[in-house]
């Protein structure tokens, strides 16, 4: 399915709000990928959304604090790592993201996730440290070989995605869908528009 590349998704009024999350450190790396490929693990009716005719894949690093609406944050459960990977879907007539996969390093977190959300978590240890500008990550899951390895740093300007941009389809999201027990589930999000940096890797 060609989506216009102006219907990335607009922001979503919530009336209500169940989890709320701050991430910092984030990074994004973007990949053209087989649309048939990508196409095989999302059920009916998700369908892959295309930017200039292409699909998207999406790893996105990033820490996180996260807490339930009616807990305060606190520091062995709200702070985590997370790496996810992600593609671009329709479901409906409706744009959002879809997880390929969800990694995370902190247990109690995942757990609380998991009882409250179908989202698919899956622990991997991980190692997320600075050297001045530079950042250093590197995830390890199953058999304790590495998963993801890799250093980078920012470089450019801070900018504001650019309107019907490649950056501004990929990042201004606020909608996922999830498939669970009970079915294909729908989750609103509320964001800030995206100030992106180009990275060194």
């Amino acid at each position: 399915m060609n989506q216009n590349p102006i219907d990335a998704g607009k922001p979503i009024a919530i009336r209500s709000w169940v989890w709320s999350q701050h991430w910092t450190e984030m990074l994004f790396l973007h990949w053209r990928v087989d649309q048939a490929a990508i196409q095989a693990c999302l059920p009916e009716p998700v369908t892959i959304a295309t930017y200039d005719g292409s699909a998207w894949v999406s790893l996105v690093l990033f820490r996180l604090k996260v807490r339930p609406r009616w807990l305060p944050f606190v520091p062995w459960l709200s702070s985590l790592v997370e790496v996810n990977l992600r593609t671009y879907v329709m479901c409906n007539g409706q744009p959002g993201i879809w997880f390929l996969s969800v990694h995370a390093n902190n247990r109690p977190a995942m757990a609380l996730a998991r009882l409250l959300t179908p989202l698919p978590y899956e622990h991997a240890a991980m190692q997320y440290d600075g050297i001045g500008d530079q950042r250093l990550f590197q995830a390890e899951a199953g058999s304790l070989k590495p998963i993801c390895k890799l250093a980078f740093c920012p470089s450019g300007p801070k900018v504001e995605c650019r309107h019907g941009s490649l950056d501004e389809w990929l990042l201004e999201r606020y909608r996922l869908f999830i498939d669970s027990d009970k079915g294909l589930m729908r989750a609103a999000v509320a964001h800030p528009r995206w100030v992106v940096q180009q990275v060194a890797i």
